[in-house]
């Protein structure tokens, strides 16, 4: 397909261009209860074209120099017609995407990369199995149990070809899914979860099941909501590494470049009188080459809370003049030097009171505003005088404040993009709840 889509390109004299080659294999078990409902295994390829076209626009007495692009999706069951007509159309479309001019990365040819991981030691299928078998090991209670699950052990391929020499590869092993708990008395409750891991981390995924379990028994039991106000708040939900991910996306130089954000390289994110725990932030690189075929690698973003690192593709780097890294989605934060437990003691002790939300219904972090928060679907009281469960009601903040003194927990999580502490908490947070 790709010396097609070639041939084509060279035919209607386009010269310049990205080529993204997507392979998918999968095998995906579906469970009622404990039962395997389905078991269904798919291979996909398909392959994305963008198209570039440079052309002048004049604007207020002087010529500038565009950029436009236009992008289009190839399926194995198109025509050589089909396909001509759709990379023709891209072609059409990119002269009214009206971008200043930027350079688009040169490379070359390399090998295949693999990414490594325990995933490459065994058939998706036995992956996925495996999994399952941690997922169900702690359901062994009839109050409280897994009413169904969706496990996705996952192959991808990527190959990416451009007219800037670039060509390059790589295959990477991934399991993801959710599962639904559930308790019946002395409310029939349920609670959705998610996970996704780049290895065969079943015993991370059997913690995550025995927590989901104890918790939706706390949740079966809670029936008020807590009294609005102002609260000391430990987030100690999966949540947790979406408030990180606002510095993450700050730190982009497409928020930068249109001025969306006013970070840079040397700014203290978190004010220069904050008090509580500074931010060490790390850029992962979960793949090896970006969509644009930028080798990928890790780097600093955060270093006692200044921003090392503007991250991004090419075309903002071009504008802001800086190197072009790549996209990053995946991060590493450093803990802080207390435990869970510490921290809630410690806030009871100074504010007589900690709420800890341990799920959200759904949490929001707004990357524009800074504004985040979300419903409370399960929260625990901690005061002197005991724990009580909580629901209803909903938090918000905004970390512009909340970070001038924020706590982060020497306990970590590990699902997915997101590796750093369990838990965050943070000091006069509103909570909207019950008048008394």
């Amino acid at each position: 397909m790709i010396e097609l889509i070639l041939e084509l390109l060279k035919e209607h004299q386009i010269t310049e261009y990205l080529i993204q080659e997507n392979s998918a294999e999968s095998a995906e078990l579906f469970f009622v209860r404990k039962k395997l409902d389905m078991h269904r295994e798919k291979k996909v390829t398909d392959w994305t074209v963008t198209v570039y076209r440079e052309f002048q626009e004049e604007k207020e007495n002087a010529v500038r120099r565009m950029k436009g692009a236009s992008s289009v999706g190839i399926y194995s069951g198109m025509t050589r017609k089909e396909i001509e007509r759709a990379l023709l159309g891209a072609w059409e479309s990119a002269l009214y995407v009206k971008n200043p001019y930027y350079e688009l990365p040169k490379g070359a040819a390399a090998e295949l990369a693999v990414v490594e991981s325990s995933l490459n030691e065994c058939s998706l299928t036995e992956a996925a199995v495996s999994m399952a078998k941690a997922l169900y090991a702690s359901d062994t209670g009839e109050d409280a149990f897994i009413n169904s699950s969706e496990i996705f052990a996952q192959l991808e391929r990527r190959r990416i070809l451009s007219s800037g020499g670039v060509d390059v590869s790589y295959e990477k092993r991934t399991v993801n899914g959710e599962f639904v708990v559930q308790c019946r008395e002395p409310q029939d409750v349920e609670m959705f979860h998610s996970f996704r891991y780049d290895g065969l981390d079943t015993d991370s995924l059997t913690k995550r099941a025995e927590e989901a379990l104890r918790l939706i028994r706390l949740r079966s039991a809670a029936v008020w909501a807590p009294v609005k106000g102002s609260y000391t708040v430990l987030m100690t939900n999966p949540d947790v590494g979406d408030i990180f991910r606002y510095y993450l996306n700050r730190a982009s130089s497409s928020m930068i470049y249109p001025g969306y954000s006013s970070y840079a390289v040397g700014t203290q994110v978190q004010g220069e009188s904050a008090a509580g725990d500074r931010l060490s932030v790390e850029l992962k690189a979960d793949v090896p080459y970006s969509g644009e075929g930028i080798r990928m690698k890790d780097r600093a973003l955060l270093t006692d809370g200044r921003l090392e690192t503007i991250w991004g593709g090419s075309r903002f780097a071009y504008y802001l003049g800086i190197e072009p890294t790549g996209e990053y989605a995946g991060i590493r934060v450093e803990s802080g030097d207390r435990s869970v437990d510490d921290l809630i003691a410690g806030a009871i002790k100074e504010d007589g009171a900690c709420l800890e939300v341990v799920s959200f219904s759904s949490f929001e972090m707004d990357p524009m505003s800074g504004h985040f928060g979300g419903e409370i679907r399960l929260a625990l009281l901690h005061e002197k005088e005991g724990v009580t469960p909580v629901t209803g009601g909903s938090v918000s903040g905004l970390i512009m404040e909340a970070h001038k003194a924020m706590y982060l927990s020497s306990e970590r999580r590990k699902n997915g993009r997101y590796d750093g502490p369990k838990a965050v908490l943070f000091k006069g947070i509103s909570v909207a709840g019950n008048e008394v």
